[in-house]
């Protein structure tokens, strides 16, 4: 019979290029007006319409459970951002549900998203949101319990934690 971990502990992992490092991420407990704050954050220059990455909030706490070994959350984290930050760069996955707090449509410009998914040329959509300096943007639920873990896999994330009583 096979060790369970002797695959795992024959994989290495190869250390990936990003197309930025930096990310702004809301937090806070639910109801505490997040969703509120990240539209007056979306709306400062240079900073992305914000998106929900459930896998940011999902493998933070299972490697913190030990449920997945860091370098396997790490990888997976910067996977999934890489991805996140493409479609927005180039207008993918956009939320056009009108009743969601985060429908695109709520965006005072969201014109300018709406219009990446019109244009065929990627290469210049990328080179577009890399020489604007545009800063992605995401919304989180309860994550400073894993606060540790974000900082070692993301160190030049920016998190604004709304501390209100949603009652």
């Amino acid at each position: 019979m096979k060790e369970p971990n002797r695959i795992s502990k024959q994989l290495e992992y190869s250390k990936r290029t990003h197309f930025t490092d930096e990310f702004v991420l809301v937090d806070g407990i639910t109801r505490a007006g997040k969703f509120g704050l990240a539209h007056v954050v979306s709306a400062l220059e240079g900073v992305e319409f914000f998106q929900y990455p459930f896998l940011l909030e999902t493998l933070l706490y299972l490697n913190r459970l030990g449920k997945i070994d860091f370098e396997t959350c790490r990888n997976l984290l910067h996977v999934d951002y890489d991805l996140r930050v493409f479609d927005s760069m180039i207008g993918r996955n956009l939320n056009t549900r009108v009743h969601d707090l985060s429908c695109i449509h709520k965006m005072a410009n969201f014109e300018q998203y709406t219009t990446r998914a019109e244009i065929e040329d990627r290469d210049l959509l990328v080179k577009k949101f890399l020489s604007d300096k545009r800063l992605p943007f995401h919304i989180n639920h309860e994550g400073l319990a894993n606060a540790r873990t974000l900082f070692k896999i993301f160190p030049k994330v920016k998190v604004i934690n709304v501390v209100r009583d949603p009652v």
